[in-house]
């Protein structure tokens, strides 16, 4: 198994039920959520210690700057087992 797990799509397209139900039990950050998105931008560095892995991380690419400190964990702790499962949105300008 993959250290991450990363699940990208257009809008409305289930990603999020999916993950949610893969990840049941799971703790979970949501960056619909204002506050988290702000930490997660501002602060990437420490946002895995307040949401520490496992964690289903969702519409990760409201705050890009996450990407580089996952795979900063894993590289530093050789995960090997799924502790990232992230949401990406592939909206486009379009709406489409």
């Amino acid at each position: 198994m993959f250290g991450a797990v990363l699940v990208a799509g257009p809008r409305q397209a289930g990603k999020t039920t999916m993950l949610a139900r893969l990840t049941d039990g799971m703790n979970c950050a949501t960056l619909d959520d204002p506050i988290l998105r702000a930490s997660a931008g501002e602060e990437s560095g420490t946002f895995f210690k307040d949401n520490p892995p496992p964690v289903f991380v969702d519409e990760i690419q409201k705050a890009p700057a996450l990407f580089e400190q996952i795979k900063l964990l894993l590289d530093r702790e050789r995960i090997t087992i799924g502790e990232f499962w992230i949401s990406h949105c592939t909206f486009t300008a379009t709406g489409i």
